[in-house]
């Protein structure tokens, strides 16, 4: 879910993309999302099987390829995953692939600032430079999902416990007891921890 200057904006895996319009909700496109970020409600980007744009005109598909997770950097610009692909995505310019992550298995979440700060997450954080990537361990476990304002203000989710990445380094938080992160599985059916 995502939610921009006017609308708020959901994937709904095979049921397609959802908008909440003023007070309800509309079946916005019949696309089969499971990821859905943006910068301006008429900058929408989604991602399933393939990735797609919305601009004030509608969705247009910019590559086929299965993915897990998007993030929308700035004005036409977007991050996108599956295992083992990572691909920058420019409306006009087109999509091109960045060297995969080390490891890249069991791959959950994206984050990005720019082509040269892009964060995906699995049981270990990789964080890419624009030239290459770095490993971390957030100590958090599997790394489900992932939100920031910036490279100094990243936070992550793990299936108990929360980290925030402060620029110098991780401080971690534990859920209370009963409360569990969710994951997105390819049908984007959400799964409650330890759920298969």
């Amino acid at each position: 879910m995502w939610a921009g200057d006017v609308d708020v904006w959901a994937a709904c895996g095979t049921d397609g993309v959802r908008r909440f319009v003023v007070d309800r909700w509309e079946s916005d496109a019949v696309l089969p999302v499971i990821s859905i970020h943006g910068v301006a409600d008429d900058d929408v980007w989604a991602a399933g099987i393939g990735l797609y744009h919305r601009d004030g005109d509608g969705w247009t598909a910019l590559s086929a390829t299965n993915l897990v997770d998007v993030w929308a950097t700035g004005p036409g610009e977007a991050f996108a995953f599956a295992p083992n692909t990572v691909l920058h995505a420019v409306v006009g310019a087109g999509v091109t692939t960045l060297p995969p992550p080390p490891a890249p298995t069991n791959v959950q979440s994206i984050f990005a600032v720019s082509a040269s700060d892009v964060w995906v997450g699995t049981s270990l954080l990789h964080r890419f430079d624009g030239a290459q990537w770095t490993t971390t361990d957030p100590r958090i476990g599997l790394v489900l999902d992932m939100w920031g304002s910036g490279s100094d203000d990243v936070w992550l989710a793990g299936r108990s416990a929360v980290s925030h990445w402060d620029g110098a380094g991780f401080t971690n938080f534990s859920l209370p007891t009963g409360v569990g992160v969710l994951r997105r599985s390819q049908t984007g059916r959400e799964h409650r921890q330890g759920e298969e």
